[in-house]
C-alpha cells in the first residue's frame, strides 16, 4: 500500500511537471463589441444596446496532446455607450444625455487546437468554449439640461439605487428621479457565454485572435423575468504576447 502511494505520489509530481514545462503563459488586450437583445413576452418588439470597450487579462495554454489544449484565463473587460437626444417635458424641450458603462470580469475555459501554417513561424488555432461573466459595476449616469429640471445623477443598474449627485435641482416638483427608484436593479451580474473564434500565432510569442460569444442566461433582474428576457453577445479581436 505504501509503495503504491508513493508511486501515485511520483506519478502526480511527473505529470504536474510535464504539464507546466508545456503551458505557457500569455497577456492579451483587444477590442470588444457588445450587443444585448431585449425582448418581450407579450410583444413582438426587439429593442437593443450597442456598447463599445476594451478587455486585458492573462491566460495560461496548457498543452495536452499534439496540437490539442486547454485555455484558461482571467480578464477585466470594460463598455460604454453614450446616447443623446432631446426630450420633451412638461412643456419643455431638454437635453438629455445618458451614458452607461459596465465594469466585469470574464473567466473563459476555451479548448484550443493549433497547427502549423509554416514552422516556427506561423501557426494557426481555432478553440471554442465557455465563457463565465462576473458583473462589478453597472451603472447610467444621466444628464439634463433645461430649465426646470437640470443637473445630473447616477443609476445603479446592479442594486437599484439612485445617487443625485451635487447641482441637481428639480423645480417642477414631479419627482423625477422616483421612477428610477421605483424600477429596483434590472440586470443579474452573472451570465455564462458560449462560444469560439480563431487565432494566429506568429513566431511562437505574438497572438492574433477573433472571436464571439452568445449569452446563454436572461440578464434581466428576477423582478423583471416574467415579462421581458435580455441576452447579450459579443465579438472581440485582441493581440497577445506569449511567454
Amino acid at each position: 500500500m505504501k509503495n503504491c502511494l508513493k508511486f501515485l505520489t511520483a506519478a502526480c509530481f511527473f505529470a504536474f511537471t510535464a504539464v507546466a514545462a508545456s503551458a505557457q503563459f500569455g497577456i492579451h488586450t483587444g477590442y470588444v463589441y457588445t450587443q444585448t437583445d431585449i425582448s418581450y413576452k407579450n410583444s413582438n418588439d426587439v429593442s437593443n444596446t450597442l456598447t463599445n470597450g476594451l478587455y486585458l487579462g492573462i491566460d495560461y495554454d496548457i498543452n495536452l496532446v499534439a496540437g490539442l489544449s486547454v485555455q484558461p484565463g482571467i480578464f477585466y473587460s470594460y463598455a460604454a455607450n453614450e446616447d443623446k437626444t432631446r426630450v420633451n417635458l412638461l412643456g419643455q424641450q431638454f437635453s438629455r444625455e445618458q451614458d452607461h458603462i459596465e465594469h466585469s470580469l470574464l473567466v473563459p475555459v476555451h479548448a484550443k487546437y493549433s497547427f502549423n501554417i509554416v514552422e516556427d513561424i506561423l501557426k494557426l488555432y481555432l478553440f471554442a468554449g465557455p465563457t463565465f461573466n462576473v458583473g462589478l459595476s453597472a451603472f447610467d449616469k444621466i444628464e439634463y439640461d433645461g430649465g426646470r429640471i437640470e443637473g445630473d445623477f447616477t443609476y445603479n443598474c446592479y442594486t437599484g439605487k439612485v445617487t443625485v449627485n451635487e447641482g441637481f435641482h428639480d423645480v417642477s416638483s414631479s419627482s423625477f428621479t422616483q421612477d428610477f427608484d421605483n424600477a429596483g436593479k434590472t440586470l443579474q451580474r452573472f451570465d455564462v457565454l458560449v462560444g469560439g473564434g480563431a487565432g494566429l500565432r506568429v513566431v511562437r510569442f505574438l497572438d492574433i485572435k477573433v472571436g464571439y460569444d452568445y449569452g446563454l442566461l436572461n440578464r434581466a433582474a428576477k423582478s423583471y423575468r416574467d415579462n421581458m428576457s435580455m441576452h447579450a453577445s459579443r465579438f472581440y479581436v485582441g493581440l497577445g504576447i506569449r511567454f
